[in-house]
């Protein structure tokens, strides 16, 4: 009995590992569960890609992603004057909350194109940036669904004139984040 459950569990181990080997992304893409991430800063654990010399478009279909990734040259560093780059990473809901809050901050961007990848879904596309609508005032990033068990891949293609520090990219719930941002909003309108 002892080695029938034994062999049961090794089984189990094994069709788990296959599982989510089939469905994890590359080096290019850094995959995080959000119960980890949130409300942590994530820059500093994805790869940036440089678009400075690129002229070539963000593909509109994720299985074409990694691809065009490997086109693309290493981003080091962000240049003060100018720059334009791109982060993938990909993001699994384990947890109950749907609707989460995309926020890179930390600078003034122009823009911030955020598309979101699914298997199920066409691309969806959302932008934001100084001088552009934002869906929270004085604030960047985007609101996103995302179903418990469910994945998405994020490509976030910042392009700006300037760059005054280095971007955070964080994700939150977007009831935390809104309530954070309407306190900020409130402090920055007193000021």
């Amino acid at each position: 009995m002892k080695q029938v459950k034994l062999l049961i569990g090794l089984l189990t181990l094994c069709i788990f590992i296959a599982a989510n080997a089939s469905t994890a992304p590359n080096d290019n893409i850094a995959s995080f569960s959000l119960s980890v991430i949130n409300n942590q800063n994530i820059s500093n654990k994805v790869s940036y890609f440089s678009l400075k010399d690129s002229s070539s478009l963000p593909p509109s279909q994720l299985g074409q992603l990694d691809t065009w990734l490997q086109t693309l040259t290493s981003h080091q560093s962000t240049s003060v004057m100018g720059d334009r780059y791109v982060v993938a990473l990909e993001i699994y809901n384990d947890t109950q909350l749907t609707e989460w809050f995309i926020y890179p901050y930390g600078s003034v961007v122009q823009s911030i194109e955020i598309l979101s990848f699914s298997v199920d879904n066409p691309v969806s596309s959302f932008k934001s940036g100084h001088g552009l609508k934002n869906q929270q005032d004085f604030h960047y990033g985007n609101k996103i669904a995302i179903f418990p068990g469910q994945r998405k891949t994020l490509l976030m293609i910042f392009e700006s004139e300037y760059f005054f520090a280095p971007i955070k990219i964080v994700v939150k719930p977007h009831a935390q984040a809104e309530k954070l941002f309407q306190s900020e909003n409130v402090i920055l309108l007193i000021s």
